[in-house]
């Protein structure tokens, strides 16, 4: 049996019994047509990947798919949260006459254009109701980051040893990745989700197939055996998405990520927003096997950024909850507890060999790498504190790796070289905003939904621990905008919606 096909069987039976068990969880915040067609979706994107010999036929498929499926959906940022991380994100390149590039395709890209750019021009012509209108502030400064992104960019180096040179046509073509990636998803998400009803619908969307991707990548590093690497490599596109990673002697697990950092982060984003999506579940056990799920598969990314972020979002969000000394207090004995158990199984050691402060040396080199690379990248930036310097990597050779690269791990060096302190301020103008004023929401709120009110702060916590992350490499740029996206909408639920919390409180029960 070829191994493309034994490693979707796999794929199928995992999923199917994840979708199994979750059916009725999910269904305490979609609706049943809903949730049967984004499943199903999600299977046929998945077939459809491990049997197409390229990313054209493959998407010549998904495209009606995502069309009809994206139309029909109540909440197409459901939808689109729900069928993201389907298929590895791999990149194809429509070129244009004469060499130059237009866009990259992948499969985000495929859904942003089949759902989310619909479902915007339905938001533009549907009647006002609750949703935000008009620009503000935070969309104003996300517009003014996008324009900035297009200008100003680290330049790479050339065949010839010269570097690139920005254009316009380069700037138009920035300009419509900005769009696609970050604007239009961020536009839709941050305007649909106009209620608690749909708010947890997004966020359900997004926790279920991290919960299949959290199976999927027990199974890998389990077995050893990357189930989605098949994929890219039949594809011709192997190049971007990264292949087998051994840390110490484990397999990082990567499911349908392109790096086990990446898989490491959307886990511990799922983790958090669990922490305020599980108050919604009667049951117990189910509770506890999500929570169990998505640890244990955070920990087999062997990814210390993540593990940390996790654990940030945690300490915060139990923190930062009414009655937190006590909470605190359970939590931490809890967590010990757990983590005294671990120490006592093979995961105790491999663990340990991952964490300097307890004498692990496993990845020493990565750490390294890092000090380096702020310590150069700061010299930098304070000779072009304003914009930055976009020819930095012709001062930093001695940091070029084995892969023959310069690897800009650290978000704000990226970021500083690249548009120097007023990238830095439009970017952080944007998240800080959002993150604050989900917090001023949540507080608000505690008034009349105490469970919704943790919506909230997990929301915000994950915001925190994102930009925690960010100095550390991990981040899925999509996700922390879509997260920025959601906080925006629940800052905005204005009294009158607040109202609306209070009468419907039983449309979710308990």
């Amino acid at each position: 049996m070829p191994i493309n096909l034994k490693a979707l069987i796999v794929v199928l039976v995992i999923a199917s019994i994840v979708f199994t068990a979750a059916k009725k969880t999910a269904l305490l915040f979609s609706a049943e047509k809903d949730f049967q067609r984004r499943r199903n979706v999600w299977f046929v994107l998945t077939i459809a990947a491990f049997l197409t010999p390229n990313i054209w036929l493959y998407a010549l498929i998904a495209i009606p798919f995502l069309v009809l499926s994206g139309r029909r959906d109540t909440n197409p940022s459901a939808f689109y949260f729900f069928v993201l991380f389907t298929v590895p994100p791999v990149a194809a390149t429509i070129a244009l006459p004469g060499g130059a590039k237009l866009i990259d395709v992948t499969n985000p890209v495929l859904i942003v254009v089949c759902v989310l750019i619909p479902a915007a021009m339905r938001l533009r012509r549907a009647e006002k109701g609750n949703r935000i209108q008009g620009l503000h502030a935070v969309d104003w400064c996300l517009l003014a980051y996008g324009v900035l992104t297009s200008v100003f960019y680290i330049h790479l180096t050339a065949p010839d040893g010269s570097f690139y040179q920005s254009s316009f046509s380069d700037f138009v073509r920035r300009m419509i990745v900005f769009s696609i990636g970050v604007f239009i998803p961020y536009f839709v998400i941050s305007r649909s989700a106009r209620n608690r009803r749909s708010m947890l619908d997004n966020i359900a969307a997004f926790i279920l197939p991290c919960l299949v991707m959290a199976a999927i990548g027990i199974f890998e590093s389990a077995r050893g055996w990357l189930l989605y690497e098949s994929i890219p490599v039949r594809w011709g596109l192997a190049d971007s998405f990264t292949s087998y990673f051994i840390r110490g002697s484990s397999l990082r697990a990567m499911a349908s990520t392109p790096h086990s950092l990446a898989l490491g982060y959307d886990l511990a984003i799922a983790f958090g927003l669990w922490l305020s999506l599980q108050a919604y579940v009667e049951s117990r056990p189910r509770r506890y096997v999500v929570t169990a799920m998505l640890c244990l598969a955070l920990i087999v990314t062997y990814s210390r950024g993540p593990w940390a972020c996790a654990a940030l979002i945690y300490v915060a969000f139990v923190s930062l909850r009414p009655g937190s000394r006590s909470a605190l207090v359970k939590s931490v004995l809890a967590s010990t507890a757990v983590l005294g158990v671990i120490s006592l199984t093979p995961f105790g050691e491999k663990i340990e060999a991952l964490i300097p402060f307890l004498g692990g040396k496993v990845g020493d080199a990565s750490i390294d790498y890092r000090r380096r690379l702020f310590a150069r990248g700061l010299e930098i930036f304070q000779e072009n504190p304003i914009l930055g310097d976009q020819f930095a990597l012709a001062k930093m050779q001695d940091l070029r790796q084995g892969q023959g690269i310069i690897d800009l791990v650290n978000g704000y060096v990226s970021e500083g070289l690249s548009r120097g302190a007023i990238g830095l301020t439009l970017f952080l103008s944007v998240t800080l905003s959002a993150l604050f004023k989900t917090l001023a929401a949540s507080k608000a709120v505690r008034t009349v939904d105490r469970r919704f009110a943790s919506v909230g702060l997990s929301l915000a916590c994950g915001l925190g621990g994102t930009l925690f992350l960010w100095a550390f490499g991990g981040p899925d740029a999509g996700i922390l905008w879509a997260l920025v996206a959601m906080a925006v909408a629940y800052s905005h639920m204005s009294q009158p919606q607040r109202i609306e919390l209070l009468r419907d409180a039983k449309v979710v029960t308990a």
